[in-house]
């Protein structure tokens, strides 16, 4: 349902960081209509959504899903580790028109694998598509094949964003199910992940150059590896400058060098220091270079 090119919007903010950047969210969303964006991921970790309160999730959402007016889908960040406030969340992204939600497994509390499956179960009674988001490194937890192939199987799940580096178990969840939608959730694992049977990205690095890494995932699901792995390699450099911090840091600093929102984000994160700075900008200069004279 949800595949291909897939990014996981920035959330701009004004300055102070007190209120959202409407003009500049539109701005965004209408760069990515145009080039070809195959779906939006809002309020998710690159968005910031932990530190939105509820009623701006739910402006930010509604002002998303008026503007693309069902173009391609909208998909709701609605994760927490808290059960039953996630089922709230994803109700209300329901309500308000979302084709789906993305949810973090809960995090901090580290649930057993059962607790887990518990928790999805109670989140698909709401009745939306919707994406587990695997991530033990922000998560702390770590799911096993076999629990995967079961929540993959559940009502309403639509695929599984997976960013947990173990190849091992995502080819024995392919293998074992081959039908599970698949999405990286790592810009630098995307062409390996869809080599294995990936269906797509929800990307950070998407947000400054949407129709360039589209090129890239549609490339590589198409099985032209040449091509993808020759996109890729001149990209290669952003993508390590942009992660030398924490996300989305890098590449709010990226879009604030191209004028598409401010550098600004909201505590605990802050913006990069001047040395990633100087990393950053050297980076999108030379691919800027490179991929002008391609």
């Amino acid at each position: 349902m949800f595949t291909g090119s897939i990014v996981a919007l920035v959330t701009p903010f004004e300055e102070g960081g007190h209120d959202i950047d409407f003009k500049a969210v539109k701005k965004l969303v209408e760069m990515h209509l145009l080039e070809g964006s195959d779906a939006l991921v809002i309020g998710g970790t690159t968005g910031e959504g932990p530190t939105l309160e509820k009623e701006e999730f739910c402006q930010l959402l509604d002002f998303v899903v008026k503007q693309v007016s069902g173009r391609i889908p909208v998909i709701a960040g609605t994760g927490t580790n808290s059960t039953k406030k996630s089922v709230e969340m994803t109700r209300l992204a329901k309500e308000m028109g979302a084709a789906g939600a993305l949810l973090i497994m809960p995090y901090y509390n580290k649930p057993t694998d059962q607790g887990v499956l518990a928790h999805f179960r109670e989140i698909s009674k709401v009745g939306i598509p919707f994406i587990p988001y695997h991530h033990p490194g922000r998560c702390g937890i770590e799911l096993d094949v076999e629990t995967l192939i079961e929540l993959s199987k559940y009502d309403f799940v639509c695929g599984i964003k997976e960013c947990s580096k173990n190849n091992g178990s995502l080819r024995e969840l392919l293998e074992k199910a081959p039908d599970t939608i698949i999405l990286s959730g790592d810009d630098d694992r995307a062409i390996d992940m869809i080599r294995m049977g990936a269906k797509g990205s929800i990307s950070v690095i998407a947000n400054l150059f949407p129709g360039y890494w589209k090129k890239i995932i549609d490339a590589t699901l198409a099985r032209n590896f040449d091509e993808a792995s020759a996109l890729y390699a001149l990209i290669k450099p952003l993508l390590w400058a942009i992660s030398l911090e924490v996300n989305p840091q890098g590449i709010k600093c990226a879009l604030a060098k191209e004028s598409k929102c401010k550098d600004i984000l909201r505590l605990p994160l802050l913006s990069v220091t001047d040395d990633t700075r100087e990393e950053i900008h050297a980076a999108l200069t030379n691919f800027l270079t490179a991929s002008l004279n391609k």
